[in-house]
């Protein structure tokens, strides 16, 4: 029989459990990478000004064929 110290003990513990424990640290912090994403995607989801919408003006002038409107968006920049 032998007496482990508290401290032994839960050392012993962490090194049985370590897969498990840095697992679950994995998974949360993508939950949560994933949570400030879809945070941020609802915010700018109506913003104006974003790089994604500016593009997506220039990509639909140009699928309409109206280079004159889009001169003078570039223009305007």
């Amino acid at each position: 029989m032998c007496i482990l110290s508290k401290n032994d003990w839960n050392r012993i513990q962490m090194q049985l459990h370590k897969r498990q424990i840095e697992e679950e640290r994995h998974r949360l912090a993508l939950e949560e990478k994933k949570e400030k994403h879809e945070r941020s995607l609802a915010e700018t989801k109506n913003w104006a000004n974003t790089i994604a919408v500016s593009m997506r003006g220039i990509i639909n002038m140009a699928l309409h064929k109206n280079s004159s409107r889009l001169l003078s968006w570039y223009r305007m920049r």
